[in-house]
């Protein structure tokens, strides 16, 4: 069913949103998250407020509250369930009439249950868009074990031997994306998967895993992780091993961090999967058509990830090395200033399409 969300609360000639960011201002895949919501809401004429949390989600709650109970609450809150941080604040703006956004990460456990999807209960959540994690995990699995094997990595009696490098329990998309990589796991023939290990999103954790897993299982052939970050990490203790990086396991993490689009230039990661970055900005194009009066047909929607590797990783860089968003022109993906557009396209080739002029 077609959904509309105009009230007399819309009132004002420009739309005004606050982005509650899990990140601080130098986080790696946050900072992108921001750059590029903000390029929207500069193309769009949105207002945007960021508040910074510095992946505390008790300071997260906190600022949560802050927002919501001041005298001008925001008109639109675009939230992120980070350590379940989200449902309390998802509850509270309902009482205080704030729209919710709902993106990155969706609800899970008892809120989940209680609050089911936007619109279900909750008239004030308008929107969900939430990677697809189990795809990341997957694309990112099978792009490392073809990798090892174009390598010739793992004993050929033995097959190719995958160690994973988790985030943390707690939250769904590390769950998710490791449920990716088991499919893709699966589906292959002679590849084991040896242990998954929480290094709970943090570089110098994964370091240390990787230290001690390349002692348990020195003939791994690949080091699968969560994100760029963890990746890092890992490369910092692979770099500590004998032998140049062709000797080493395969390595690849999600995010498409900046400095992991150069390690896959440079041929030290042999893939980086990403694009969830844009979906803030994505998200804000819909809130947009939604805040004029366009229908969005479904409130529940997943983004789609892409593989960036060595075969495409110069384009990419050419077009976004520098970050530098503005050369992307998100009228071109909006409703309200194309009338005739049936469904939204957000996929990486579709971007490039428009840089390209095509």
């Amino acid at each position: 069913m077609a959904y509309f969300a105009v009230s007399s609360a819309w009132a004002s000639d420009r739309m005004s949103a606050t982005f509650l960011n899990p990140g601080g201002k130098d986080d790696e895949f946050f900072s992108m998250m921001t750059s590029f919501m903000q390029a929207a809401a500069d193309d769009l004429g949105v207002e945007l407020e960021v508040v910074y949390c510095d992946r505390n989600h008790l300071k997260m709650r906190d600022e949560g509250l802050r927002l919501l109970n001041r005298p001008d609450p925001p008109e639109h809150l675009i939230l992120i369930n980070e350590k379940d941080a989200g449902g309390e604040l998802l509850r509270l703006a309902a009482d205080k009439g704030v729209h919710v956004a709902l993106i990155n990460e969706g609800l899970n456990g008892e809120y989940g249950d209680a609050f089911g999807g936007p619109g279900e209960i909750l008239s004030n959540w308008i929107l969900e868009y939430l990677p697809d994690d189990r795809q990341a995990g997957y694309l990112l699995g099978k792009a490392l074990i073809q990798a090892a094997r174009n390598r010739g990595s793992g004993l050929p009696s033995a097959g190719v031997s995958v160690v994973a490098i988790s985030g943390n329990y707690r939250t769904g998309s590390s769950a998710q994306r490791v449920m990716g990589l088991r499919q893709a796991v699966e589906e292959e023939g002679r590849v084991h998967l040896l242990q998954v290990v929480p290094a709970y999103w943090e570089e110098a954790h994964a370091e240390k895993v990787v230290n001690g897993v390349m002692q348990r299982y020195p003939g791994t052939s690949v080091i699968w992780a969560a994100s760029d970050v963890m990746a890092r990490g890992a490369q910092t203790a692979l770099a500590r091993l004998p032998g140049g990086w062709g000797s080493k396991p395969v390595l690849g993490g999600i995010d498409w961090a900046k400095f992991a689009l150069y390690e896959v230039k440079a041929g030290r990661f042999a893939a980086t999967v990403g694009g969830h970055f844009m979906d803030g900005g994505w998200a804000l194009v819909m809130l947009y058509d939604l805040y004029h009066g366009i229908a969005l047909e479904q409130r529940r929607m997943q983004s789609k990830f892409s593989l960036i590797t060595p075969d495409n990783v110069e384009e990419y860089l050419e077009r976004f090395g520098t970050q530098d968003w503005s050369t992307i022109d998100f009228t071109r993906f909006s409703k309200k200033y194309n009338p005739g557009m049936k469904q939204y396209d957000f996929g990486l080739e579709a971007v490039l399409r428009q840089l390209r002029g095509e």
